[in-house]
């Protein structure tokens, strides 16, 4: 599940083939998310941040699980 980071009331769940490269599937939930242009990242609930460029979705989960907060580099403190 995808949190936008200004909002937590605004989520969304993705479903995605655990071979996906997550650069898509966290396009997808920036563009669900109401975010229309530029830089995205993740972080973890707990705040750590998730480098995810070149990486699949199962990567991903089985490094971080399956829930993130999504947002710009200002909304996540980069």
């Amino acid at each position: 599940m995808f949190v936008r980071a200004d909002n937590d009331s605004r989520n969304i769940a993705i479903d995605a083939a655990m071979d996906e490269k997550m650069d898509s599937t966290v396009g997808r939930a920036a563009k669900d998310l109401g975010f229309t242009s530029g830089k995205v990242g993740i972080i973890t609930l707990h705040g750590v941040i998730v480098p995810f460029a070149g990486k699949t979705v199962g990567e991903i989960i089985k490094a971080y699980g399956t829930n993130f907060r999504l947002g710009t580099p200002d909304m996540l403190g980069n």
